[in-house]
């Protein structure tokens, strides 16, 4: 369901504004989990990053765990790397947008993102303390989510990525 992200809930909320980010990700099969590499550019500063990504999540209908490892790749080395692991791997879709993020409550990123070919959608990021539980963040998650108006049925359970290539089929 593609977000509207203007309404008075979302203006009105405390959040301080970090930068405007243009990702392409680029999803590679795997076994387990998803791996992407992320290509980045911070639109404010400039800045181009590149990081290799796995992570775990459930298909879930609520605020869900991610298990994350993210390793940086040198930019020297993104097109050899990409190349390689599309050999060894196969590309399975690759997913571009443009990324508005803010942050609330000091540790917790909210997303506004435009994806190409799917639309606009708000991502709510709680980033917890490694002694903390999951279900301190899902609690987190759960009050922003009250604060913005965004109900359980409003949560998309797949990525973006199984988005795309669903609307592909």
């Amino acid at each position: 369901m593609e977000f509207d992200y203007t309404g008075n809930d979302i203006v009105n909320a405390d959040m301080t504004f970090v930068s405007v980010l243009h990702q392409y990700d680029t999803y590679f099969n795997c076994s387990k989990g998803r791996l992407k590499m992320r290509e980045e550019k911070d639109e404010i500063s400039g800045f181009m990053s590149c990081r290799l990504i796995h992570y775990v999540r459930e298909n879930t209908l609520c605020p869900k765990e991610s298990n994350v490892l993210i390793s940086l790749v040198k930019l020297e080395s993104v097109e050899e790397y990409k190349e390689l692991l599309g050999r060894a791997l196969g590309v399975l879709v690759v997913v571009e947008k443009v990324r508005s993020l803010y942050t609330m409550r000091g540790r917790t990123r909210v997303h506004f993102d435009n994806v190409i070919g799917l639309g606009k959608f708000l991502e709510i990021e709680v980033v917890l303390d490694p002694d903390e539980s999951v279900e301190h963040g899902k609690v987190e998650a759960q009050c922003i989510m009250e604060q913005f108006g965004i109900q359980n049925e409003n949560i998309i359970a797949e990525s973006y990525s199984d988005l795309l290539i669903a609307a592909r089929k």
